[in-house]
């Protein structure tokens, strides 16, 4: 894993020096980077389903990482509390609604109710904003959902969601950023949810750079294929790269790239000719 603090190019301050006044300068960000081969897959207890987190939190279940289910492998019934979006790298997902395929978008909003089957093995890259509940007759609780409980589900509504249908992701829009060689796709606008988020994809053509910006809030960005240069360092596919609030990046790619992005809030441009302008869906 790489991180990089943006405070690496100030000058050292001495903390004795008379008459310093506070910095009320806004804390600086951060990049993290981190290779998901080098992290290994936990098991859940339950038979052919693993996670690999690359952030986790079992209080309030929400996760960023990596799902995997072996051939016949099974989630077992269960509702999320919130939004859960997942991407699929490779393989099927199959609940009562639909199969959902390699290069499939899934999105379960808060109350969908399913069990989710994988008959010939997945590999799913995903973020869930929230708690999954399962129901209570579950003698021992085996969740791969991360801060899972036992509870009863009450009322399941006889119409599913309309967000609930696999999203093609190569079927979606292409976009021109304005940024030569950069185009993006939004995938899922989260403004009908407590989150006022986006998802998008983003392909760069060999030798393409987005001009700097500032984060104003937390950017996930997975890497699915190629080469993504950071300012703390290079991500090549399988790689999670995560930009915290204040953080300056310039993004570019040696060969070319395809990224899966998950922002929280627009970012600040430093060219102002591109102010007006959000590769990142806002």
């Amino acid at each position: 894993m790489i991180l990089k603090n943006n405070s690496s190019t100030q000058k050292s301050i001495n903390p004795k020096k008379k008459n310093m006044k506070p910095d009320k300068k806004k804390p600086l960000g951060e990049i993290q980077i981190q290779d998901m081969a080098e992290l290994d897959w936990t098991n859940i207890g339950k038979p052919g389903l693993f996670h690999k987190g690359l952030r986790i939190d079992y209080q309030t279940g929400e996760f960023l990482g990596l799902f995997r289910f072996d051939a016949n492998a099974r989630s077992g019934i269960h509702r999320h509390v919130d939004i859960a979006i997942s991407y699929i790298l490779c393989g099927t997902v199959t609940d009562y609604v639909d199969t959902f395929r390699q290069g499939d978008i899934g999105v379960n909003p808060p109350g969908d109710t399913h069990d989710a089957l994988s008959y010939e093995g997945a590999l799913l890259v995903s973020r869930l904003e929230g708690l999954t509940i399962y129901p209570e007759s579950e003698k021992e609780l085996k969740a791969i959902h991360p801060g899972a409980y036992r509870e009863s589900f009450g009322t399941i509504e006889e119409t599913r969601n309309p967000d609930v249908a696999p999203i093609p992701l190569r079927e979606q829009p292409l976009v021109n950023t304005g940024c030569h060689g950069v185009e993006y796709r939004l995938l899922y606008d989260y403004g009908s949810t407590d989150h006022d988020y986006r998802m998008t994809s983003l392909q760069f053509r060999a030798g393409a750079q987005l001009p700097s910006f500032v984060t104003t809030a937390r950017l996930d960005i997975f890497v699915i294929a190629g080469d993504l240069n950071t300012d703390a360092g290079p991500a090549m596919a399988n790689h999670f790269v995560t930009l915290k609030a204040n953080s300056t990046a310039t993004l570019t790619s040696n060969f070319g790239c395809h990224l899966l992005v998950w922002s929280e809030a627009p970012v600040q441009w430093l060219d102002p000719d591109f102010a007006n302008k959000d590769p990142f869906g806002f």
